[in-house]
């Protein structure tokens, strides 16, 4: 990744994950209610062109839009721009859910949460291990809770240990992910009935 950034290529790359994961989706047997997410870059969501290039990538591929879920980091909310929200309410349009990754980090606040349309945010892992006193594991509580305020559902990351999922359970998560359940796999590796 660090290449494509001296090279200032992030959106090619996010360009051919984009037709990677299509390609792949294309021969999967998705669940209804499943999701294959992408991490997009800020560079790549402003690109005016982004919204009509993903549309005619999933025509292209004959996948769903509501297949797809695109995951932007705190840092891409820091700038408040309006083509951002454009951006996101058009792809929601779509069909396409947003989800704000690694929540917690640092960059972004709750006014930002509430600013943008997200669907979805997922608590970064960091906060989970910050949750090691009844300070921390309060301050967990709070941020799903006002994820919940802010209409998202709330995923908490990097659940390890089944101390980790039964704390997150008990703070009212709506999706938990992380290696306590599933470690990342090939696709030839992912079952239909993980899918």
């Amino acid at each position: 990744i660090s290449d494509f950034q001296m090279l200032d290529a992030i959106p090619l790359l996010d360009k051919l994950v984009i037709e990677k994961v299509l390609s792949d989706m294309k021969t999967m047997s998705l669940s209804p209610s499943r999701r294959a997410a992408i991490n997009i870059s800020v560079s790549t969501i402003e690109q005016a062109d982004f919204v009509q290039h993903l549309q005619g990538r999933l025509e292209h591929y004959g996948v769903s839009p509501d297949w797809l879920e695109i995951e932007i980091t705190e840092e891409a909310v820091l700038n408040d721009k309006v083509s951002l929200t454009n951006t996101m309410i058009a792809l929601q349009a779509c069909g396409i859910r947003i989800a704000m990754d690694d929540f917690g980090t640092g960059y972004a606040s709750f006014p930002h949460l509430l600013k943008y349309p997200f669907d979805k945010i997922k608590l970064d892992r960091s906060l989970l291990l910050d949750a090691t006193d009844e300070k921390g594991r309060e301050l967990y509580r709070i941020v799903a809770k006002l994820g919940h305020i802010a209409n998202c559902e709330v995923v908490a990351e990097g659940v390890e240990t089944q101390a980790e999922y039964e704390f997150v359970a008990q703070c009212g998560v709506d999706k938990v992910q992380g290696f306590y359940l599933a470690k990342p796999m090939p696709r030839q590796d992912l079952s239909d009935e993980r899918a």
